[in-house]
């Protein structure tokens, strides 16, 4: 670990406006009162000199004697001696989980003839502990954020609580990893030990779009075929809690006990005999940086829905889609504090996949617009909806109005005719619904 006394981390929070931006200015004002520093508690081989202490309250100790625990609006995270997540409270109901987090590595081997590779999965038998030396921790308390720094040679991850005002974004916990694989034929996995009894079954999304059921045959197939593609979310469920792992990257995924879900993070593969095409392995590894979000719900009643509520598609859409920061020289003053193309909110459950220009014409500027009607679990958390009013196109977009607006195909090719500017939106759910919008001409 590399600590650097020239750069910092500068968090704030900010209320932006939907399809729109909002600057702000930073000044070094060393007299301010505004700003407040975060306290520094390091344990194990860490020296705490390292932080200049005019800026930061640290102190130093040896190990973590019992537990550490950090805590938001939603939820209280307990972590063990190690510094790794050990259970999770959800505080609106005064309910704990037991959730383990923990690092393991399998080894690949050749069995049948087929040795692992690029593209083969082949572990030699169950995994085992991928970190065996005794971390360094550091734990960061601050107004906005605090988070829990665990630090291996080969493997930094932090989880991190923050006191957000979001509907949405308050209910993730954030697990960071950056992880660099450096043994041969090693397999990295982040492995969630809990107690939702989930029998075999386990979901995980196809492409961001809907659910899909696994069921695990641990006698019947190799421990290989139990895995399976997670594009963006991963869930455990019971009558009692739903569990769910929001991820910014494509994974694999397994639930290989009751109550375990496990998510590939990295591979090193020397040997380059897995006959798929590719004739050298896979030893190019790189710091590789993995961003999740942890939801934890209760279930209000028994249900055989396996849709996501909809604060888990909140949650999900922040993972995916963050906030786009950019840095801009003061001769950018100029520009409005705060802008937005939008007035309105679109209906429940619906969200903006895409908008871009298409061509501009003598006929007015026109638009490609992309709608997704989300399904989602109706017998949980609906108060994202309780305002949500019926809007039509015309009532949508700030500062310019539309002539028309066309009902077409995904690729635009086929035109399936004109949709009112007035009469409210309608989404099919689990659809995508396209459309082509004209701009009017701006009044002279």
């Amino acid at each position: 670990l590399e600590l650097s006394k020239s750069t910092f981390e500068l968090m704030f929070e900010a209320a932006l406006p939907a399809v729109g931006f909002s600057m702000f200015r930073l000044t070094d004002d060393r007299s301010s009162t505004q700003a407040v520093h975060s306290s520094i508690t390091t344990f194990g081989k860490i020296d705490a000199g390292l932080f200049d202490k005019d800026l930061w309250k640290t102190q130093a100790k040896t190990e973590i004697k019992d537990s550490l625990k950090l805590c938001s609006p939603v939820y209280c995270v307990e972590f063990g001696r190690n510094g790794m997540m050990k259970a999770v409270q959800l505080r609106s109901a005064s309910k704990t989980l037991p959730i383990q987090a923990s690092f393991f590595k399998y080894k690949s081997t050749i069995r049948a003839g087929q040795a692992g590779g690029a593209y083969i999965f082949r572990p030699q038998a169950s995994a085992g502990p991928a970190f065996g030396n005794t971390p360094s921790v550091i734990l960061t308390e601050g107004p906005v954020c605090s988070h829990v720094r665990v630090i291996w040679p080969h493997a930094n991850h932090i989880v991190r609580l923050c006191q957000s005002s979001d509907e949405a974004e308050k209910h993730g916990i954030e697990i960071e990893n950056v992880v660099d694989v450096q043994t041969d034929n090693e397999e990295l996995v982040l492995r969630f030990e809990t107690d939702i009894q989930n029998g075999e079954k386990f979901h995980s999304d196809l492409n961001g779009f809907q659910l899909a059921t696994h069921t695990r045959y641990p006698r019947k197939v190799a421990l290989e075929a139990n895995f399976f593609p997670m594009t963006s979310m991963t869930m455990l469920s019971d009558n009692n809690f739903r569990f769910t792992v929001h991820s910014g990257q494509a994974h694999g995924a397994a639930s290989l006990h009751e109550g375990w879900l496990e998510i590939m993070l990295d591979r090193r593969q020397s040997d380059a005999s897995d006959g798929r095409g590719l004739p050298v392995g896979v030893i190019d590894n790189r710091p590789t940086l993995s961003t999740f979000r942890l939801q934890l719900e209760t279930q209000a009643q028994k249900t055989d829905s396996i849709q996501p509520s909809l604060l888990c598609h909140g949650l999900g859409e922040s993972v995916l889609h963050p906030v786009q920061s950019f840095a801009l020289s003061d001769k950018a003053s100029t520009l409005p504090k705060q802008t937005s193309y939008v007035q309105n909110q679109l209906p429940c459950g619906s969200y903006l996949v895409s908008l871009r220009s298409v061509v501009h014409s003598q006929n007015g500027l026109q638009l490609s617009m992309l709608l997704h009607q989300k399904g989602y679990d109706q017998s949980g958390e609906t108060s994202l909806c309780e305002n949500a009013p019926k809007l039509s196109f015309s009532q949508f977009f700030r500062g310019f109005s539309l002539s028309s607006v066309r009902n077409t195909s995904l690729t635009l090719l086929h035109d399936y005719g004109p949709v009112s500017l007035t009469h409210p939106i309608h989404l099919t759910p689990m659809e995508v619904s396209s459309f082509k919008l004209t701009v009017a001409p701006a009044k002279s």
